[in-house]
Parts: structure tokens; sequence; C-alpha cells
């Protein structure tokens, strides 16, 4: 049984398949052959993004293989967001701003 990889553009693995499964497209990559499950349900054994939806593994022109990628190849880490909590509280805040110019002050 055979294991490819299929990646974007830029090389970046963006699906990892075995063959039981799918038919190799002419630009997926051969990444291992076997016998075993591990040849047949092979999506669960790699993380193909972290935490913030950044590949974590490119293929390798120069080892025709893939590797994981560097916390410095990856792309910054998003801003956190704010929470719903917040930006209620951020909206509460804003409006009591826009009551009070409107009212003068006034309570």
């Amino acid at each position: 049984m055979k294991v490819y990889a299929r990646c974007n553009d830029e090389g970046l693995v963006k699906r990892i398949f075995s063959e039981v499964f799918e038919a190799p497209e002419a630009t997926d990559r051969l990444l291992k052959e076997g016998e075993g499950d591990e040849y047949v349900h092979v999506q669960s054994q790699y993380q193909l993004y972290d935490q913030w939806g950044r590949h974590n593994y490119i293929w390798d022109e120069e080892t025709g293989g893939m590797r994981e990628l560097t916390e410095e190849e990856k792309p910054p880490k998003p801003e956190p967001q704010p929470s719903e909590v917040e930006v209620l509280r951020q909206q509460v805040e804003l409006m009591r701003k826009q009551i009070e110019i409107l009212t003068g002050g006034a309570e």
C-alpha cells in the first residue's frame, strides 16, 4: 500500500492519504509504502496544521521527502482575538460614552 502527500503550490503539505481510499493525482508525492494499518489509516498519524491553522509539514525537494516546518519557517502566530465577553464590554462602554455625550453628562 502506498501513502501520498498532496501539497499546495508552495510545497506545504495539505493532505496525506492512502491509495486504499483515494487515487493519487499526477502531482501527489509518494510518502511511504508498506503493509498494515499504518499505511491505510494515515490521516490520524499526522497533524497537518497547528492550533493556529498553520501548516506543519513541507515537501523538501532537496531530500525528496516530507519534513516538519520549524517555528521560524511558519508565518507569525495570529494576534489573539478578544472574547465575546470582552467585545460586549467594549460595546457597552462605547454606548455609555455616546449616551454621556448626548445627555451632556447628566445622569
